[in-house]
């Protein structure tokens, strides 16, 4: 799938016009599966990390790694990407 090649290329995924829900609910699928620790950006500039738990077809269930599980609406969500450790360096 040429939006999964897209996808993992960028190693991100950022809500814009092209983004709908059902593309954040296949990425967060992708996170899920892969057990991939996220960093998710919501469109209040609030953010959180941890692992999704959960996909359903509106919304994830995040472990964050200070709060516990927590849920968010797709369309609360501006940014998920995988998230970035210290040391990680991109060149």
């Amino acid at each position: 799938m040429d939006c999964e090649v897209g996808f993992l290329k960028e190693g991100r995924m950022e809500r814009d016009e092209k983004n709908t829900e059902e593309e954040f609910e296949e990425k967060s699928k992708f996170y899920q599966k892969n057990k991939i620790v996220v960093h998710v950006t919501l469109n209040n500039s609030f953010f959180y990390n941890g692992k999704i738990i959960e996909v359903k077809s509106n919304f994830i269930i995040l472990k964050d790694k200070k709060l516990g599980e927590m849920p968010f609406f797709f369309r609360e969500i501006k940014n998920i990407e995988p998230q970035k450790l210290e040391g990680d360096n991109e060149t």
